[in-house]
Protein backbone atom coordinates (compact mmCIF):
# COMPACT_ATOMS: atom_id res chain seq x y z
CA UNK A 1 0.00 0.00 0.00
CA UNK A 2 0.81 3.77 -0.46
CA UNK A 3 2.90 3.04 -3.03
CA UNK A 4 4.40 -0.18 -2.58
CA UNK A 5 5.03 -0.43 1.66
CA UNK A 6 3.83 -3.55 3.11
CA UNK A 7 3.37 -3.54 7.04
CA UNK A 8 2.46 -6.05 9.32
CA UNK A 9 1.45 -6.39 12.63
CA UNK A 10 0.88 -8.65 15.83
CA UNK A 11 -1.84 -9.45 17.88
CA UNK A 12 -0.68 -8.29 21.34
CA UNK A 13 0.15 -10.95 23.82
CA UNK A 14 -2.01 -8.65 26.98
CA UNK A 15 -3.53 -5.53 26.78
CA UNK A 16 0.13 -3.81 28.25
CA UNK A 17 2.10 -5.03 25.97
CA UNK A 18 2.79 -2.00 23.38
CA UNK A 19 1.55 -2.02 19.50
CA UNK A 20 4.18 -2.56 17.37
CA UNK A 21 3.87 -2.03 13.32
CA UNK A 22 6.64 -2.86 10.66
CA UNK A 23 6.56 -1.22 7.33
CA UNK A 24 8.95 -2.23 4.22
CA UNK A 25 9.53 -0.24 1.65
CA UNK A 26 12.22 -0.92 -1.72
CA UNK A 27 12.90 2.30 -3.46
CA UNK A 28 14.76 2.35 -6.71
CA UNK A 29 16.08 6.05 -7.23
CA UNK A 30 14.68 7.81 -10.43
CA UNK A 31 12.56 4.63 -11.97
CA UNK A 32 9.43 3.52 -12.63
CA UNK A 33 7.13 2.28 -9.69
CA UNK A 34 5.07 -0.02 -11.79
CA UNK A 35 6.94 -3.83 -12.21
CA UNK A 36 7.16 -4.92 -8.63
CA UNK A 37 6.41 -8.22 -6.76
CA UNK A 38 5.84 -9.30 -3.25
CA UNK A 39 5.82 -11.93 -0.77
CA UNK A 40 4.52 -12.53 2.53
CA UNK A 41 4.54 -16.31 3.31
CA UNK A 42 7.81 -17.72 4.07
CA UNK A 43 6.83 -21.56 2.95
CA UNK A 44 5.82 -19.98 -0.53
CA UNK A 45 9.06 -17.91 -0.84
CA UNK A 46 11.50 -20.69 0.03
CA UNK A 47 9.27 -24.38 -0.77
CA UNK A 48 9.69 -27.31 1.33
CA UNK A 49 12.59 -28.66 2.43
CA UNK A 50 14.45 -26.01 0.71
CA UNK A 51 16.65 -23.35 2.42
CA UNK A 52 17.73 -19.58 1.00
CA UNK A 53 20.47 -21.51 -0.66
CA UNK A 54 17.95 -23.32 -3.49
CA UNK A 55 15.09 -20.53 -2.53
CA UNK A 56 11.61 -21.35 -4.67
CA UNK A 57 11.38 -17.80 -5.34
CA UNK A 58 14.68 -17.32 -6.91
CA UNK A 59 14.73 -20.44 -9.57
CA UNK A 60 14.63 -19.10 -12.97
CA UNK A 61 11.06 -18.06 -14.21
CA UNK A 62 10.00 -17.60 -10.49
CA UNK A 63 7.19 -15.36 -9.24
CA UNK A 64 6.19 -13.66 -6.10
CA UNK A 65 2.87 -14.76 -5.51
CA UNK A 66 2.15 -10.78 -4.44
CA UNK A 67 -0.71 -12.14 -1.60
CA UNK A 68 -0.82 -10.49 1.85
CA UNK A 69 -3.16 -11.79 5.08
CA UNK A 70 -2.26 -13.72 8.17
CA UNK A 71 0.52 -16.49 7.98
CA UNK A 72 1.90 -18.66 10.72
CA UNK A 73 5.67 -17.90 8.97
CA UNK A 74 5.35 -14.32 7.77
CA UNK A 75 8.66 -12.90 5.60
CA UNK A 76 9.06 -9.27 4.46
CA UNK A 77 10.16 -10.01 0.46
CA UNK A 78 9.89 -7.15 -2.04
CA UNK A 79 11.08 -7.82 -5.65
CA UNK A 80 11.84 -4.77 -7.87
CA UNK A 81 12.99 -5.63 -11.81
CA UNK A 82 15.22 -2.61 -13.67
CA UNK A 83 16.86 -2.47 -16.60
CA UNK A 84 20.64 -1.58 -16.63
CA UNK A 85 22.22 0.28 -19.39
CA UNK A 86 25.98 -0.18 -20.42
CA UNK A 87 28.01 2.05 -17.96
CA UNK A 88 24.88 3.16 -15.88
CA UNK A 89 24.08 2.61 -12.18
CA UNK A 90 20.94 1.80 -10.56
CA UNK A 91 20.71 2.38 -6.47
CA UNK A 92 18.17 0.21 -4.59
CA UNK A 93 17.46 0.72 -1.11
CA UNK A 94 15.54 -1.82 1.11
CA UNK A 95 13.94 -0.17 3.94
CA UNK A 96 12.28 -1.12 7.52
CA UNK A 97 10.42 1.09 9.76
CA UNK A 98 8.91 0.19 13.00
CA UNK A 99 6.29 2.30 14.62
CA UNK A 100 3.49 2.16 17.31
CA UNK A 101 0.49 2.67 14.88
CA UNK A 102 0.08 1.99 10.97
CA UNK A 103 -0.21 5.93 10.41
CA UNK A 104 2.91 5.92 12.10
CA UNK A 105 5.01 3.45 10.41
CA UNK A 106 3.59 4.90 6.97
CA UNK A 107 4.51 8.09 7.66
CA UNK A 108 8.27 7.19 8.78
CA UNK A 109 8.57 5.44 5.20
CA UNK A 110 7.02 7.68 2.84
CA UNK A 111 9.15 10.68 2.94
CA UNK A 112 12.59 7.33 2.43
CA UNK A 113 10.66 7.60 -1.41
CA UNK A 114 12.24 11.34 -2.08
CA UNK A 115 15.80 11.97 -3.86
CA UNK A 116 18.53 11.42 -1.21
CA UNK A 117 16.82 10.20 1.46
CA UNK A 118 19.26 6.96 1.57
CA UNK A 119 22.50 9.71 2.37
CA UNK A 120 20.66 12.07 4.89
CA UNK A 121 19.47 8.63 6.93
CA UNK A 122 22.92 7.35 6.69
CA UNK A 123 24.58 10.00 7.39
CA UNK A 124 22.17 10.19 10.48
CA UNK A 125 23.25 6.60 11.43
CA UNK A 126 27.18 7.63 11.38
CA UNK A 127 26.38 10.51 13.54
CA UNK A 128 24.03 8.43 16.30
CA UNK A 129 27.20 5.98 16.16
CA UNK A 130 29.90 8.69 17.14
CA UNK A 131 27.37 10.58 19.77
CA UNK A 132 27.20 6.85 21.41
CA UNK A 133 31.15 5.93 21.29
CA UNK A 134 31.77 9.44 22.78
CA UNK A 135 29.36 9.55 25.56
CA UNK A 136 30.88 6.13 26.41
CA UNK A 137 34.28 7.27 25.98
CA UNK A 138 35.48 4.55 23.58
CA UNK A 139 37.73 5.12 20.78
CA UNK A 140 37.99 3.52 17.71
CA UNK A 141 40.10 0.20 18.50
CA UNK A 142 37.40 -0.75 21.29
CA UNK A 143 34.84 -0.67 18.89
CA UNK A 144 36.17 -3.10 16.61
CA UNK A 145 37.14 -5.21 19.68
CA UNK A 146 33.64 -4.88 21.15
CA UNK A 147 32.02 -5.75 17.60
CA UNK A 148 34.50 -9.21 17.21
CA UNK A 149 33.32 -10.10 20.64
CA UNK A 150 29.46 -9.52 20.03
CA UNK A 151 30.19 -11.81 16.91
CA UNK A 152 31.34 -14.45 18.87
CA UNK A 153 28.16 -13.35 21.39
CA UNK A 154 25.79 -14.20 18.72
CA UNK A 155 27.30 -17.21 16.67
CA UNK A 156 28.98 -18.82 19.52
CA UNK A 157 32.53 -19.05 18.06
CA UNK A 158 34.35 -21.70 19.35
CA UNK A 159 37.60 -20.25 19.63
CA UNK A 160 36.16 -17.86 22.29
CA UNK A 161 34.73 -20.58 24.36
CA UNK A 162 36.25 -23.02 26.78
CA UNK A 163 38.31 -25.73 25.57
CA UNK A 164 36.30 -28.75 24.32
CA UNK A 165 37.46 -30.84 26.85
CA UNK A 166 35.66 -28.54 29.67
CA UNK A 167 32.64 -28.16 27.77
CA UNK A 168 32.66 -31.58 27.83
CA UNK A 169 32.30 -31.54 31.18
CA UNK A 170 29.49 -29.26 31.53
CA UNK A 171 25.58 -30.57 32.20
CA UNK A 172 22.57 -29.66 33.39
CA UNK A 173 22.23 -26.56 31.46
CA UNK A 174 20.58 -23.32 32.89
CA UNK A 175 18.97 -24.47 35.41
CA UNK A 176 22.71 -25.17 37.41
CA UNK A 177 22.65 -21.79 37.08
CA UNK A 178 19.70 -20.30 38.55
CA UNK A 179 21.03 -21.08 42.39
CA UNK A 180 23.44 -18.08 41.48
CA UNK A 181 20.35 -15.79 40.30
CA UNK A 182 21.80 -16.41 36.03
CA UNK A 183 18.79 -16.48 34.15
CA UNK A 184 21.26 -18.31 31.19
CA UNK A 185 18.28 -17.25 29.09
CA UNK A 186 20.86 -14.23 27.48
CA UNK A 187 24.31 -14.00 25.55
CA UNK A 188 27.05 -14.76 28.63
CA UNK A 189 30.59 -13.77 28.74
CA UNK A 190 32.68 -15.51 31.84
CA UNK A 191 36.01 -12.92 32.88
CA UNK A 192 38.38 -14.46 35.52
CA UNK A 193 39.96 -12.59 37.98
CA UNK A 194 43.28 -13.50 40.10
CA UNK A 195 44.86 -10.15 40.81
CA UNK A 196 43.85 -6.62 41.49
CA UNK A 197 45.92 -5.90 38.30
CA UNK A 198 43.08 -7.38 35.99
CA UNK A 199 40.59 -4.49 37.03
CA UNK A 200 41.44 -2.01 34.13
CA UNK A 201 40.56 -5.08 31.30
CA UNK A 202 37.48 -5.67 33.81
CA UNK A 203 36.60 -2.15 33.74
CA UNK A 204 36.72 -2.59 29.68
CA UNK A 205 34.54 -5.55 29.68
CA UNK A 206 32.45 -3.42 31.65
CA UNK A 207 32.12 -0.96 28.79
CA UNK A 208 31.96 -3.11 26.21
CA UNK A 209 28.52 -4.34 27.98
CA UNK A 210 27.27 -1.06 27.96
CA UNK A 211 28.07 -0.68 24.31
CA UNK A 212 25.98 -3.73 23.09
CA UNK A 213 23.11 -2.26 25.45
CA UNK A 214 23.18 0.58 23.34
CA UNK A 215 22.82 -1.41 20.39
CA UNK A 216 20.18 -3.25 21.84
CA UNK A 217 21.94 -6.38 22.73
CA UNK A 218 21.79 -8.03 26.25
CA UNK A 219 24.98 -9.49 27.54
CA UNK A 220 25.66 -10.96 31.01
CA UNK A 221 28.37 -10.71 32.47
CA UNK A 222 29.84 -12.86 35.07
CA UNK A 223 33.48 -11.76 36.71
CA UNK A 224 34.57 -15.23 38.88
CA UNK A 225 37.43 -14.30 41.29
CA UNK A 226 39.95 -17.37 41.00
CA UNK A 227 42.24 -15.80 43.45
CA UNK A 228 44.50 -18.17 45.46
CA UNK A 229 44.03 -17.54 49.50
CA UNK A 230 42.91 -14.12 50.67
CA UNK A 231 40.72 -12.91 47.58
CA UNK A 232 38.48 -10.72 50.14
CA UNK A 233 39.84 -7.17 48.74
CA UNK A 234 39.50 -8.55 45.01
CA UNK A 235 35.83 -9.49 45.70
CA UNK A 236 35.25 -6.03 47.36
CA UNK A 237 36.08 -4.49 44.40
CA UNK A 238 34.33 -7.07 41.75
CA UNK A 239 31.97 -6.41 44.43
CA UNK A 240 31.69 -2.36 44.26
CA UNK A 241 32.02 -3.05 40.27
CA UNK A 242 28.59 -5.41 39.90
CA UNK A 243 26.66 -2.84 42.34
CA UNK A 244 27.81 0.43 40.21
CA UNK A 245 26.90 -1.52 36.34
CA UNK A 246 23.80 -3.24 37.83
CA UNK A 247 22.65 0.20 38.45
CA UNK A 248 23.61 1.96 35.18
CA UNK A 249 22.54 -0.67 33.11
CA UNK A 250 18.83 -0.50 34.73
CA UNK A 251 18.57 3.37 34.58
CA UNK A 252 17.51 3.30 30.55
CA UNK A 253 14.34 1.61 31.23
CA UNK A 254 13.72 0.61 27.38
CA UNK A 255 17.47 -0.51 26.80
CA UNK A 256 17.59 -4.30 26.55
CA UNK A 257 17.91 -6.08 29.74
CA UNK A 258 21.44 -7.08 31.21
CA UNK A 259 23.00 -7.98 34.40
CA UNK A 260 26.44 -8.61 35.87
CA UNK A 261 27.47 -11.37 38.53
CA UNK A 262 30.38 -11.45 40.69
CA UNK A 263 31.49 -14.87 42.44
CA UNK A 264 33.95 -16.44 44.27
CA UNK A 265 35.60 -19.74 42.61
CA UNK A 266 36.30 -21.10 46.01
CA UNK A 267 32.37 -20.41 47.44
CA UNK A 268 30.94 -22.47 44.13
CA UNK A 269 30.06 -26.46 43.11
CA UNK A 270 31.72 -27.72 40.67
CA UNK A 271 28.65 -28.42 39.04
CA UNK A 272 27.95 -24.20 38.69
CA UNK A 273 31.49 -24.20 37.79
CA UNK A 274 30.81 -26.27 34.91
CA UNK A 275 27.65 -24.45 33.72
CA UNK A 276 29.38 -21.18 33.77
CA UNK A 277 31.80 -22.65 31.51
CA UNK A 278 29.02 -24.73 29.69
CA UNK A 279 27.01 -21.40 29.02
CA UNK A 280 29.55 -18.26 28.50
CA UNK A 281 30.12 -17.73 24.76
CA UNK A 282 32.89 -15.76 25.37
CA UNK A 283 35.43 -17.11 28.27
CA UNK A 284 37.96 -14.81 29.19
CA UNK A 285 40.81 -14.65 31.55
CA UNK A 286 41.64 -11.15 32.78
CA UNK A 287 45.05 -11.02 33.11
CA UNK A 288 45.81 -12.23 29.53
CA UNK A 289 43.73 -9.17 28.25
CA UNK A 290 41.56 -9.05 25.31
CA UNK A 291 41.77 -11.98 23.05
CA UNK A 292 42.90 -12.04 19.28
CA UNK A 293 39.97 -13.18 17.56
CA UNK A 294 42.37 -13.90 14.96
CA UNK A 295 44.95 -15.92 16.42
CA UNK A 296 42.60 -18.93 15.37
CA UNK A 297 41.84 -22.07 17.51
CA UNK A 298 43.04 -22.43 21.16
CA UNK A 299 42.82 -25.72 22.44
CA UNK A 300 43.10 -27.80 19.05
CA UNK A 301 40.00 -29.25 18.79
CA UNK A 302 39.62 -28.23 14.74
CA UNK A 303 37.69 -30.34 12.25
CA UNK A 304 39.55 -33.53 11.86
CA UNK A 305 40.41 -34.70 8.17
CA UNK A 306 39.61 -38.18 8.98
CA UNK A 307 36.52 -39.70 10.97
CA UNK A 308 38.02 -40.95 14.74
CA UNK A 309 37.10 -44.16 16.41
CA UNK A 310 33.69 -43.57 18.15
CA UNK A 311 31.99 -41.54 15.91
CA UNK A 312 31.75 -43.27 12.40
CA UNK A 313 30.25 -46.42 11.08
CA UNK A 314 32.03 -48.62 9.31
CA UNK A 315 30.57 -51.47 6.76
CA UNK A 316 33.37 -53.76 5.22
CA UNK A 317 34.07 -53.20 1.66
CA UNK A 318 32.57 -56.13 0.30
CA UNK A 319 29.44 -55.06 2.00
CA UNK A 320 28.90 -51.90 0.57
CA UNK A 321 29.75 -53.41 -2.95
CA UNK A 322 27.37 -55.98 -2.66
CA UNK A 323 24.90 -53.12 -1.49
CA UNK A 324 25.73 -51.37 -4.49
CA UNK A 325 24.87 -53.99 -7.18
CA UNK A 326 22.04 -55.26 -4.60
CA UNK A 327 18.91 -55.02 -7.40
CA UNK A 328 15.96 -52.19 -6.37
CA UNK A 329 13.82 -53.09 -3.52
CA UNK A 330 10.19 -53.00 -4.32
CA UNK A 331 8.27 -51.06 -1.86
CA UNK A 332 5.37 -52.97 -0.05
CA UNK A 333 2.34 -52.55 -1.55
CA UNK A 334 0.52 -49.59 0.76
CA UNK A 335 -2.89 -49.34 2.76
CA UNK A 336 -4.45 -45.85 2.23
CA UNK A 337 -2.19 -44.82 0.07
CA UNK A 338 -2.21 -40.81 -0.66
CA UNK A 339 0.48 -40.88 -3.40
CA UNK A 340 3.43 -39.81 -0.22
CA UNK A 341 2.63 -42.82 1.97
CA UNK A 342 0.41 -45.41 3.46
CA UNK A 343 0.25 -47.79 6.14
CA UNK A 344 1.89 -51.53 6.13
CA UNK A 345 2.51 -54.22 7.93
CA UNK A 346 -0.81 -54.56 8.68
CA UNK A 347 -1.24 -50.84 9.98
CA UNK A 348 1.68 -51.15 12.61
CA UNK A 349 4.15 -49.31 10.12
CA UNK A 350 3.41 -46.04 8.22
CA UNK A 351 5.73 -45.69 4.92
CA UNK A 352 6.91 -42.66 3.08
CA UNK A 353 8.33 -43.15 0.09
CA UNK A 354 10.30 -39.39 -1.31
CA UNK A 355 11.11 -39.61 -4.88
CA UNK A 356 13.71 -37.24 -6.23
CA UNK A 357 12.77 -33.31 -4.80
CA UNK A 358 9.41 -34.43 -3.66
CA UNK A 359 8.57 -33.49 -0.06
CA UNK A 360 5.91 -34.62 2.45
CA UNK A 361 3.40 -31.34 2.80
CA UNK A 362 4.75 -30.65 6.61
CA UNK A 363 7.60 -32.69 7.90
CA UNK A 364 6.57 -36.33 9.23
CA UNK A 365 8.37 -36.73 12.31
CA UNK A 366 8.99 -39.36 15.01
CA UNK A 367 9.91 -39.01 18.45
CA UNK A 368 12.07 -41.65 20.54
CA UNK A 369 12.61 -41.66 23.77
CA UNK A 370 12.81 -42.69 27.11
CA UNK A 371 13.08 -41.33 30.61
CA UNK A 372 16.87 -41.08 30.20
CA UNK A 373 17.37 -39.45 26.43
CA UNK A 374 15.52 -39.31 23.05
CA UNK A 375 15.48 -37.82 20.28
CA UNK A 376 13.02 -36.80 16.90
CA UNK A 377 13.51 -37.90 13.54
CA UNK A 378 11.62 -36.28 10.34
CA UNK A 379 11.14 -37.73 6.91
CA UNK A 380 13.63 -35.51 5.59
CA UNK A 381 15.72 -36.37 7.89
CA UNK A 382 16.44 -33.84 10.50
CA UNK A 383 15.95 -33.83 13.86
CA UNK A 384 17.84 -33.72 17.49
CA UNK A 385 19.38 -35.38 20.50
CA UNK A 386 18.25 -34.48 24.27
CA UNK A 387 19.08 -35.93 27.63
CA UNK A 388 16.16 -36.39 30.63
CA UNK A 389 14.74 -32.96 29.11
CA UNK A 390 14.42 -31.59 25.92
CA UNK A 391 14.03 -27.93 26.59
CA UNK A 392 16.71 -27.83 29.09
CA UNK A 393 18.97 -30.55 27.98
CA UNK A 394 19.31 -30.37 24.10
CA UNK A 395 22.54 -31.88 22.88
CA UNK A 396 22.32 -31.43 19.22
CA UNK A 397 20.87 -28.01 17.69
CA UNK A 398 16.87 -28.40 16.49
CA UNK A 399 15.94 -25.05 14.54
CA UNK A 400 12.25 -26.19 14.96
CA UNK A 401 11.88 -25.05 11.40
CA UNK A 402 8.80 -26.76 9.65
CA UNK A 403 9.68 -25.03 5.70
CA UNK A 404 13.29 -26.24 5.81
CA UNK A 405 13.84 -29.11 8.14
CA UNK A 406 17.39 -28.69 7.69
CA UNK A 407 19.01 -31.90 9.30
CA UNK A 408 21.50 -30.84 12.69
CA UNK A 409 22.63 -34.61 12.99
CA UNK A 410 23.84 -36.72 10.04
CA UNK A 411 24.84 -40.08 9.04
CA UNK A 412 27.58 -40.35 6.27
CA UNK A 413 29.07 -43.26 4.98
CA UNK A 414 32.04 -42.75 3.01
CA UNK A 415 34.28 -44.59 0.80
CA UNK A 416 38.25 -44.98 1.74
CA UNK A 417 39.62 -45.24 -1.23
CA UNK A 418 37.07 -42.63 -3.25
CA UNK A 419 36.50 -40.12 -0.48
CA UNK A 420 32.93 -40.28 -1.99
CA UNK A 421 30.36 -39.49 0.55
CA UNK A 422 27.14 -41.25 0.85
CA UNK A 423 23.94 -39.98 3.53
CA UNK A 424 21.52 -42.07 5.11
CA UNK A 425 19.07 -39.49 5.55
CA UNK A 426 17.15 -37.85 2.79
CA UNK A 427 17.61 -33.91 2.61
CA UNK A 428 21.22 -33.76 2.16
CA UNK A 429 21.84 -35.69 -1.10
CA UNK A 430 18.64 -34.58 -2.63
CA UNK A 431 19.08 -35.71 -6.18
CA UNK A 432 16.49 -37.06 -8.80
CA UNK A 433 18.12 -40.84 -8.57
CA UNK A 434 17.54 -41.03 -4.94
CA UNK A 435 14.53 -42.64 -3.78
CA UNK A 436 13.91 -43.38 -0.01
CA UNK A 437 11.50 -45.02 2.13
CA UNK A 438 10.83 -43.93 5.50
CA UNK A 439 9.50 -46.51 8.11
CA UNK A 440 8.01 -44.94 11.22
CA UNK A 441 6.71 -47.71 13.62
CA UNK A 442 6.64 -47.58 17.66
CA UNK A 443 9.96 -46.96 19.07
CA UNK A 444 12.12 -46.83 15.69
CA UNK A 445 12.72 -45.20 12.59
CA UNK A 446 13.96 -46.77 9.19
CA UNK A 447 15.41 -44.93 6.36
CA UNK A 448 16.29 -47.44 3.32
CA UNK A 449 18.07 -46.23 -0.07
CA UNK A 450 15.80 -48.56 -2.44
CA UNK A 451 18.37 -47.87 -5.55
CA UNK A 452 21.23 -49.32 -3.13
CA UNK A 453 19.19 -51.70 -0.65
CA UNK A 454 21.00 -49.70 2.21
CA UNK A 455 18.89 -49.25 5.42
CA UNK A 456 19.74 -47.56 8.46
CA UNK A 457 17.59 -48.15 11.68
CA UNK A 458 17.67 -45.87 14.00
CA UNK A 459 16.09 -47.71 17.35
CA UNK A 460 14.42 -46.22 20.77
CA UNK A 461 16.97 -45.79 23.63
CA UNK A 462 17.27 -48.65 26.26
CA UNK A 463 18.41 -48.62 29.42
CA UNK A 464 21.34 -50.47 30.12
CA UNK A 465 19.93 -52.99 32.68
CA UNK A 466 17.60 -53.97 29.91
CA UNK A 467 19.02 -57.15 27.37
CA UNK A 468 18.00 -56.21 23.25
CA UNK A 469 18.17 -58.95 20.77
CA UNK A 470 18.69 -57.31 16.85
CA UNK A 471 18.25 -59.24 14.34
CA UNK A 472 19.00 -58.34 10.19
Amino acid sequence: EQGGILLATRRRRSPDEPQVWAAHAAVVEDRDEDAREFETDRMRFLGRGRTLRDALAMQPGATLSNTSGCVLDPIFSLRRKVRIAPGASVRVAFWTALAGSRDGAIALVQPLFASGACEQVLAGARAHAIAVQQRLGIDAAQVERFGLLAGALLYADRTMRAPAAILERGSGGAPTLWGCGISGDRPMVLARSVAESDLAHLDELLLAQRYWQSKRLGVDVVLLNTAVGDGESLHAFLDERMKAQNARLKADRDAAPAAVFALRDTLISDAVRAGLTTAARVVLDASNGWPDPAAGNRDGDGAPSRATAGNVLTLSQAAVKSAAFAPPITPPKREFDNGTGGFIESGRTYAITLDGNCCTPTPWVNVIANPCFGFLVSSEGGGYTWSLNSQQNPLTPWPNDPVSDTPHEVLYLRDDDTGELWSATALPIRVPEATYTVHHGKGYSRFMHEAHGIEVALLQFVPPAESVKLSR
